[in-house]
């Protein structure tokens, strides 16, 4: 059976899907979540107990380097592995690569709307895990552990990511339109073996501190490291200049048991027009700077190198404790000095290197 899938912004029509065309970026639904006849029957057992809700609340204060709240299993295992199933079934994964970020990603879960019936017959169960996601039960969770205010229910932002060998994303603030929590619910391959950490993959979280010129900045290295693991979710509210975070490059292949950090990640949005809470004059993230804008910045201050600062020069031998420090990392070979002036003239060359083992 041929996979469906989610279409890109300008592809080519694809004889498997309806006419209309699907949207890969975040749509306004047009099914009401509130149609989920009870949604807490999806969630893991004692998820909405105010007890629990007050402990994930007390945590979300006093996390750092920012707010943000793990939750250690989200879902009823078997609904998690009925969607997991379809995910890999039935779903197209694309390869998307940037600057930013390398990723393995379907379209957005929003588009499933505009199926014909036969192919939402196919993904029953992603279509019971979004809609609860998105119902008015767990957006009402989200806003008292978070109390971040009202959360749109029409405009659902998701989607299926799969991080193999060599994928990443470095590090950004999420800031975008009007998301107001960003979330990650994790399905590590293979489900029945934990997740190492020596795998990569880890959610990585920054502190800032303040810049030459007062903006914030993420600092260079994460204080908070979290590998993923089965059912665990994360979410945290997006705040400019503050929510940076990334994921660690995955070094681990797939391997015999298909090893991959397979998840679902999205946003929930402020409030649309027509639904409770709108708030028509409330600033958008658009009208802040986000993280890569201020990277763009000219107003951004550059510490330059100092002028009587002395290059290493390739005629410049590496100390032996440079060296026994360096071959913890790289084959000894490449620190060698005739080694070094033959890749330093390759590299005046070519503009690039690849070394190999």
């Amino acid at each position: 059976m041929a996979k469906t899938r989610l279409r890109s912004p300008s592809p080519e029509p694809e004889k498997a899907l309806p006419a209309k065309k699907l949207k890969t970026g975040h749509v306004s639904s047009t099914s009401d979540p509130a149609i989920l006849r009870d949604p807490t029957e999806c969630f893991a057992s004692n998820l909405f107990d105010p007890s629990n809700i007050q402990r994930l609340h007390n945590s979300y204060k006093t996390s750092e380097p920012y707010k943000y709240t793990l939750v250690e299993k989200l879902f009823q295992d078997q609904l998690l592995m009925n969607v997991k199933d379809e995910c890999l079934s039935e779903l197209h994964f694309t390869e998307k690569e940037t600057d930013i970020y390398k990723v393995h990603q379907t379209g957005d879960l929003a588009s499933l709307s505009f199926l014909t019936e036969s192919q939402i017959a196919l993904l029953p169960h992603i279509l019971k895990l979004r809609d609860a996601l998105y119902s008015p039960t767990f957006r009402t969770f989200l806003q008292k552990v978070t109390g971040c205010g009202s959360l749109s229910g029409i405009k659902q932002d998701m989607s299926v990511n799969t991080y193999r060998k060599g994928c990443h994303l470095l590090n950004h603030d999420d800031v975008i339109g009007t998301r107001r929590i960003s979330y990650i619910l994790y399905m590590p391959l293979p489900h029945y073996q934990g997740w190492q950490k020596e795998w990569g993959g880890a959610l990585e979280l920054y502190p800032v501190v303040p810049g030459p010129n007062g903006t914030l900045e993420p600092e260079p290295f994460p204080t908070k490291s979290i590998p993923p693991s089965w059912n665990q979710f994360i979410f945290f509210e997006v705040q400019p200049g503050r929510s940076f975070h990334s994921v660690e490059e995955v070094v681990v292949g797939e391997g015999e048991d298909g090893r991959q950090r397979l998840s679902i990640s999205g946003w929930f949005h402020d409030a649309q027009p027509g639904e409770e809470g709108y708030e028509p004059d409330a600033p958008t993230m658009d009208d802040i700077k986000s993280s890569r804008e201020q990277l763009a910045s000219t107003s951004t201050q550059f510490k330059s190198y100092p002028e009587d600062a002395v290059p290493p020069l390739p005629d410049t031998p590496l100390t032996e404790g440079e060296i026994t420090f360096l071959s913890e990392f790289l084959n000894p070979v490449y620190l060698q000095h005739r080694t070094m002036k033959a890749l330093a003239a390759r590299f005046i060359e070519e503009s690039s290197l690849e070394l190999h083992d």
